[in-house]
């Protein structure tokens, strides 16, 4: 007879998402203290090559990642231009995990995918690494209070209920034009360009993949490839990418390099030809 296994419990996970880079101590600093508090836990780097102060992109990034982690990970993110000032740090909690970090919109994403349960203004300065320094909240505030979440401090006891969300700016498909008009909300380090529209929300207005046509500038591209390899090496194409969100691509190169794509940019979707918009 073959003994019963006993599943090992897992550590709990903390990631980062920062502007860091990894050239600096930063990255390395705030580890450190999570480390020092909650030494069993484990760090999961999401990305630091956020481009300085840009709250849209970590708020995109993580809400990206985030999914991928078990149940109740907590997430620590720092964007943080307003860093010193009178903003507030949080700590939210959605149905998948925590968030910690500014209130200044970097979990807007997040929250629009996952729910929001309860919000904490992080305001129990017993809890934060001492002195706290006025340029470096990564360090000082945020990972010392994720470490106290995975070392098992409840959220409620590190601070106060906080009523008052940032949200950033969202668009939504506006119909325009025989169809609809959306942003490119992000470009990769290949160039690809995501928009905000969804296989989902594509299906729900009854728009085939086969007749679809996306306009963006002068440039119009018709159908959608199912892979890159299908893709254009010279002409830019569409796709849904692995996050179910249509991208406009060129194979083998940088979309947005080469056809001057750029965030915040309107992109045309509609039917090609006799369809349903």
């Amino acid at each position: 007879m073959i003994p019963a296994v006993r599943r090992a419990r897992s550590r709990q996970i903390i990631t980062l998402t920062t502007d860091f880079g990894d050239r600096d101590w930063f990255v390395a600093s705030m580890k450190g203290v999570i480390h020092s508090i909650a030494p069993g836990c484990e760090i999961v780097d999401v990305s630091h090559q956020i481009a300085p102060g840009d709250v849209r992109a970590a708020s995109f990034i993580l809400a990206a990642a985030a999914p991928c982690f078990p149940q109740g990970t907590i997430h620590v993110g720092v964007v943080d231009p307003g860093v010193g000032s009178a903003r507030q740090a949080i700590a939210i909690e959605t149905g998948r995990g925590i968030y910690v970090g500014p209130n200044n919109g970097i979990f807007t994403h997040v929250m629009a995918a996952e729910g929001l349960e309860q919000a904490v203004r992080l305001d129990r300065p017993k809890y934060f690494r001492r002195p706290v320094s006025s340029t470096f909240h990564g360090r000082d505030v945020f990972a010392p209070l994720a470490a106290q979440l995975a070392h098992g401090v409840p959220l409620g006891r590190l601070g106060s209920v906080e009523g008052e969300i940032l949200f950033l700016d969202q668009t939504t498909p506006i119909r325009a034009d025989s169809g609809w008009r959306c942003r490119i909300l992000y470009v990769d380090r290949f160039g690809n360009a995501i928009t905000e529209i969804s296989r989902g929300w594509l299906g729900s207005h009854r728009m085939r993949a086969s007749d679809l046509e996306v306009r963006v500038g002068r440039r119009v591209v018709r159908g959608l490839a199912r892979s890159y390899a299908e893709g254009s090496a010279s002409e830019l194409f569409a796709i849904f990418n692995s996050l179910d969100l249509l991208e406009l691509s060129v194979r083998g190169g940088n979309a947005a390099r080469r056809f001057g794509l750029r965030v915040g940019q309107e992109v045309l979707v509609r039917p090609r030809r006799g369809g349903a918009a």
